[in-house]
């Protein structure tokens, strides 16, 4: 499915849910007006909130609840990733707002989306909804750890890895289609089918995500900072001993000079078609995870979702 063909089925949502967003963290301050259309601006596309407005759209609708749901979920990731930039800046516009507004202000401005998001987790009024959420967060902040972590864990191995992608970043896109069917009201095994499908897309957008990273237009050079994912992982394990010990005293101490050092064994260890591999398959185990619900426009959204 083409993302023309996707923003159509949920545009109209999507524009809702911006202005649920830009009504809840409503300020005289200019600091957090800007922060706020930094982040809705993004050229991106929501995709755990997305998740959760298809999900709704396939199984029963509750407009207003449905779309707070999704501008919550799009302020839990905000508040998210403005924490993760602080110690860990990336590529995409809202990783930016530390650099814009300083680490302190980045800090704060997470905070008071998580807050933005509380209050309209809060509004749902539905406690099974809240305890998803909350431990998605806490799950989540648990994954921030432990990736933090495996940066200096020179014995990390790609299964670990995945772990840690599993837990911060995939949690948070099952608990968007996991609270999306709860406030849906579907059996328990369509709920549990959608956590799945939750879990294996959210796996499979961070390593397709982490793929961009060796474009040749991004692939690391001696003037970024040096990150963490599965090709790099993957060169590490798959190389020689002393290419390994270089890569991983390169990510321990931001040796930015080695980062063409890093992109070469990736490049030759074939660490590439081991990463996409791993997302195909876990893109095929949640598309797997739903092929046995019912058919509509929305159901096959969810399958043929872009990422």
């Amino acid at each position: 499915m083409k993302t023309e063909q996707l923003e159509a089925l949920v545009l109209d949502d999507l524009r809702q849910v911006n202005d649920i967003i830009r009504q809840h963290l409503n300020s005289d301050l200019l600091l957090v007006r800007q922060a706020t259309e930094c982040v809705l601006g993004a050229n991106r596309l929501p995709l755990r909130a997305v998740v959760s407005l298809l999900t709704g759209r396939a199984f029963g609708f509750d407009v207003a609840r449905h779309r707070a749901l999704a501008a919550a979920i799009e302020l839990i990731n905000s508040a998210l990733t403005l924490h993760h930039a602080v110690v860990d800046v990336t590529g995409d516009v809202e990783a930016h707002a530390p650099t814009l507004f300083g680490n302190a202000g980045g800090t704060l401005l997470g905070d008071l989306f998580y807050t933005g998001a509380f209050k309209l987790i809060l509004k749902l009024d539905d406690l099974r909804v809240m305890r998803v959420l909350s431990d998605a967060i806490s799950v989540t902040a648990e994954g921030e750890v432990m990736h933090h972590m495996a940066c200096r864990d020179a014995g990390l191995t790609t299964a670990r890895y995945l772990d840690v992608v599993r837990t911060r970043t995939a949690k948070l896109f099952e608990a968007a289609a996991r609270s999306a069917a709860i406030i849906a009201g579907v059996t328990p095994d369509v709920e549990k089918a959608l956590m799945l499908y939750g879990m294996h897309l959210g796996t499979a957008s961070q390593l397709l995500a982490e793929l961009g990273d060796f474009a040749p237009e991004t692939a690391p050079d001696a003037t970024q900072p040096l990150s963490l994912s599965l090709p790099v992982v993957h060169a590490m394990r798959s190389g020689t001993a002393a290419t390994a010990q270089r890569i991983h005293e390169a990510l321990l101490h931001d040796r930015r000079d080695d980062g063409p050092l890093i992109t070469e064994a990736v490049m030759t260890s074939g660490a590439l078609e081991y990463a996409r591999a791993c997302a195909g398959d876990e893109l095929q185990r949640a598309r797997a995870a739903i092929s046995g619900l019912a058919d509509c426009e929305f159901t096959e959204a969810l399958r043929r979702l872009p990422l």
